[in-house]
Parts: structure tokens; C-alpha cells; sequence
């Protein structure tokens, strides 16, 4: 891989990662679509992610630093329940239940299956269908007055 795929990708990386949509998946599609050999670079796929993390640690710095103090007043007896970045761990660990429990159950199936181009196109297809059924329902819900919230 040359200079340039690698700076289309980091490209499609940084658009989509923070949108509703598959950054795995486009950079996949891209990679195809650039003539790469798609399994070959799941190392490359890897560092693409880590940029982004670095990107959201620095971002985030002052709720993440917030959360390694709440969490060490674990352990000195300050654990407050009702302190806000308290309440982001446990929402971050019961995010993170569900998706360790598939991985570890079917990492390997999933990765077979879901690295080719054709199952991601057919997958970010289904996703925009689901995206624009659920604005119509939204749109239908709000006119008729029905949303009580």
C-alpha cells in the first residue's frame, strides 16, 4: 500500500468514525474500491482505529481524567454513586458487556463473514434503509401529535 490509499483511508476513517454509519465498514468498501487486498490489511484497519482513539483521549481528556479519579475513589472509599462520571463507567461497562460476549462467542465467524465487500455493501444498504424508515416513523409520529414526550 502507497502513500496515497493510506491517505484515503485515514480520509474515509475520519469522516465516518464519528457518524452513525460503519467507519469498518467504509474503510473495507475502500480499500476494495483502491484494489487493496482487503484481509491483508486488518493490522493497517487496527491503526486507523488507534488514531482515532488518540483522537477521542485527547478530545475527552477532561471526562476521561474525571472517570480514573471517580474509579480511584474506589479504592481509597470515596466512590460516590451519584457523582457523573461514576454513573459513565457504569454506562460504559454496560456498553461494553454486550459487545465483548459476541466477540468472544463469534469473533471469528464474524470476521470471516463480515470482511467481505459484498456483506458490508449489503449491510450499510440495510442500515440507510433502517436510518430512513425510522425518520418517516419519527416524521409520522410528530405530525400526528402522538408524542407524548
Amino acid at each position: 500500500m502507497g502513500w496515497f490509499d493510506a491517505i484515503i483511508l485515514g480520509i474515509v476513517q475520519g469522516i465516518t468514525e464519528f457518524l452513525p454509519i460503519s467507519s469498518s465498514g467504509h474503510l473495507i468498501l475502500g480499500e476494495e474500491a483502491l484494489g487493496l487486498n482487503v484481509a491483508a490489511l486488518k493490522s493497517f484497519d487496527v491503526a486507523l482505529h488507534l488514531g482515532t482513539l488518540v483522537a477521542i483521549l485527547i478530545y475527552f481528556w477532561k471526562d476521561i481524567w474525571g472517570m480514573i479519579k471517580a474509579f480511584g475513589g474506589l479504592f481509597i472509599g470515596r466512590w460516590n454513586l451519584r457523582d457523573e462520571y461514576t454513573g459513565l463507567i457504569g454506562y460504559i461497562l454496560i456498553g461494553t458487556v454486550p459487545a465483548v460476549i459476541v466477540g468472544v462467542l463469534w469473533g471469528d465467524m464474524i470476521d470471516e463473514y463480515f470482511r467481505s465487500p459484498l456483506s458490508v455493501a449489503w449491510m450499510l444498504i440495510g442500515t440507510g434503509v433502517l436510518f430512513f424508515v425510522a425518520e418517516e416513523v419519527n416524521k409520522r409520529v410528530k405530525a400526528s401529535g402522538l408524542n407524548s414526550w
